[in-house]
């Protein structure tokens, strides 16, 4: 694609960037149109440390796997559809879109928290193999499911408790009453801050959880 002066430009189209439009890890100033009317997407091979300069609008797909991106930072707040920043050397996901209309995938990632993740997904989130002990940060609202498998802890429980809705306010108070509702054992959660259950309150919970209450 020919280099062209795109500063407050909309593109109508698929846009894919090739490696005339980076230089030294980032965009190359006013090359990257500001609304992409379409997918916009990497050449294969194309290395590239931080989107800031990119779109701030993308009505279709935005992916930006395999980069070697080191973080999110000038990502559009909001993505039409599907936005995939997979394989790539990410610890947080700052800088993320807020609101995401189809999936949302972070996975083969270096992410220990998911804090900075989106607050509204419309489809399936997938943070898996990655370095989570919880799904703290996690979006509250999620259209589809959740995978999370691969990482440093079991996160099975925390994806069905977004998965449904019950991610209301306070993460760990809100898992706290939808394990007792739902009579799961407290053990079953792997990544309880320190201190937030005692041993008594750990028994306490499975002998509650013995009663149809």
């Amino acid at each position: 694609m020919l280099l062209n002066n795109y500063k407050e430009s909309i593109y109508n189209g698929d846009f894919e960037v090739d490696y005339s439009m980076v230089k030294d890890g980032k965009f190359i100033k006013n090359v990257i149109p500001k609304k992409i009317n379409g997918n916009f997407t990497f050449k294969y091979h194309v290395s590239i440390e931080t989107l800031e300069g990119g779109p701030t609008e993308v009505t279709g797909d935005y992916n930006c796997s395999d980069l070697a991106l080191k973080n999110l930072e000038g990502a559009p707040l909001k993505i039409d559809k599907n936005f995939n920043c997979s394989f790539n050397l990410l610890a947080s996901l700052k800088g993320a879109p807020k609101d995401v209309g189809g999936d949302f995938k972070c996975k083969h990632n270096q992410l220990t928290s998911l804090e900075g993740a989106p607050l509204k997904v419309n489809k399936d989130f997938n943070c898996g193999f990655n370095e989570l002990t919880s799904l703290e940060g996690a979006p509250k609202k999620v259209g589809g499911f959740i995978y999370s498998s691969k990482n440093s802890n079991y996160l099975e429980v925390e994806s069905v408790f977004i998965e449904k809705n019950c991610y209301k306010n306070n993460y760990w108070l809100d898992l706290l009453n939808f394990i007792i509702k739902e009579k799961i054992d407290p053990d079953d959660v792997k990544g309880w801050p320190v201190e937030f259950l005692n041993n008594n309150m750990i028994n306490s919970i499975k002998n509650i959880n013995k009663f149809k209450l």
